[in-house]
């Protein structure tokens, strides 16, 4: 391949980017997918697929979960057990999809996820997936985009469609948007087996002084092995020097909730790291023929580090609006632009929350209220219906925090008999 030309141009062969060329393809729109790597590659993730997730998945694929390939490594994970820093615990389970007799939640290994994914786009004829094109230059002339490589290939286009990450560089060279570490985190994550856990189908989270804002997770997949990750906000590693790698390591070997569980574990391959652009605030996602998606448009959820729902949910909100691109045969920065305001209302609702308290978080009062609290919930409370809704369901949190109500069902609740039980001294 020297050059070619295709209507709309995909950076990054990731969930996003699939998606987007998924939704095009299904109103006959070709597109070229371009990834620096090959794919199905590796990349540390959570390796939760939330009802959001699965939602967009069946607008594509109606039976993803049924699939053989897939439904054999699909875990369901029905809640996620909050381990506060008083150790003592408590358990927020997932609520029911409307309608469906089916698990809301399932954890699947990212690289599984790619094999699916990168296998339905080679089946496509309308979707091309170049790999190991690194784009190096970017050239606009005449209304059209020239993506160029260093080992002389190029790409057409009248519309770039970046879905290349939270770390890819290009993202920012298009806005012009500076980094902001407030509004980014870093996690790391490995893979480990023989690691003692509850008989239960939960995920579990791990809430430290020493690691906030940010937690440790455990998300158990379908052949006994463990997705161990943990993730804190950049600012906060920065200013206090925090070497995120060897406090994992250090949470395993010392903690007392983990130490035990850890003790015969062994870690499957090595620890990864990587950044995560957050959902904490509204930021460019449009110009001159190009709009972002994704991690690269900065979607990711505070408060539960994970970017897929919204990743796959922009990518068909990408797809929707190239369409009306390139019927409108514009792609202006002031057409592109009306993508900004609808991905942001679209993604607002499920990072509200996240982008409430943001501001906060950085701060050592609000370190202190959220510990006293969470020992609260904890000590007192097998679960809490009403502080699940706010953190994972309320559309509109910035109003319920200020009703009465709501704190009348978050504190007046029977103690917690096992609690006790859970108590380290």
């Amino acid at each position: 391949m020297t050059n070619k030309n295709t209507p709309v141009c995909i950076i990054g062969a990731g969930p996003a980017g699939f998606t987007t060329a998924f939704h095009l393809a299904k109103v006959g729109i070709k597109s070229i997918i371009l990834d620096k790597d090959i794919s199905p590659r590796t990349k540390p993730c959570a390796d939760i697929l939330t009802s959001i997730s699965l939602r967009e998945l069946r607008k594509l694929f109606p039976k993803f979960t049924d699939g053989l390939e897939v439904s054999k490594r699909l875990a369901n994970s029905k809640g996620v057990i909050i381990h506060a820093p008083n150790y003592h615990q408590f358990t927020m389970e997932y609520l029911p999809e409307k309608g469906e007799d089916v698990p809301l939640c399932y954890a699947l290994k990212r690289s599984d996820l790619d094999v699916f994914l990168t296998e339905q786009a080679r089946a496509n004829p309308l979707i091309e997936l170049i790999e190991q094109f690194n784009v190096k230059k970017i050239h606009r002339e005449n209304g059209i985009v020239t993506l160029s490589d260093n080992k002389g290939r190029s790409v057409e286009t009248p519309l770039v469609i970046v879905a290349a990450g939270s770390n890819a560089p290009l993202a920012g060279q298009l806005t012009g948007e500076k980094k902001d570490f407030k509004h980014f985190a870093v996690g790391v994550r490995a893979y480990f087996k023989n690691v003692k856990m509850p008989q239960t189908s939960n995920c579990e989270l791990f809430i430290r002084e020493k690691m906030m804002p940010g937690a440790f997770y455990i998300a158990p997949f379908y052949d006994d092995t463990m997705n161990v990750n943990m993730v804190m906000r950049s600012d906060v590693v920065k200013k206090k020097k925090i070497n995120i790698k060897e406090l994992f390591l250090k949470m395993i070997q010392e903690d007392p909730d983990l130490k035990e569980r850890f003790k015969d574990a062994e870690m499957i391959g090595e620890i990864q790291g990587s950044g995560l652009k957050l959902g904490t605030k509204t930021r460019k996602a449009s110009g001159d023929n190009f709009i972002l998606t994704g991690d690269s448009a900065g979607l990711i959820d505070i408060l539960s580090a994970n970017g897929l729902p919204q990743a796959f949910l922009s990518g068909r909100l990408a797809a929707e609006f190239a369409q009306k691109a390139i019927l409108a045969n514009d792609y202006s920065a002031q057409f592109t632009g009306q993508f900004d305001e609808i991905l942001f209302d679209a993604v607002d609702k499920y990072v509200k929350t996240g982008k409430l308290i943001a501001p906060f978080m950085d701060k050592s009062w609000y370190n202190w209220a959220t510990k006293i609290l969470i020992n609260f919930f904890a000590k007192r409370m097998q679960t809490n219906d009403a502080l699940r809704d706010l953190l994972m369901y309320d559309s509109d949190a910035k109003h319920t925090i200020l009703k009465p109500s709501f704190y009348l069902k978050i504190f007046f609740r029977s103690k917690n008999p096992d609690a006790e039980s859970h108590l380290v001294s």
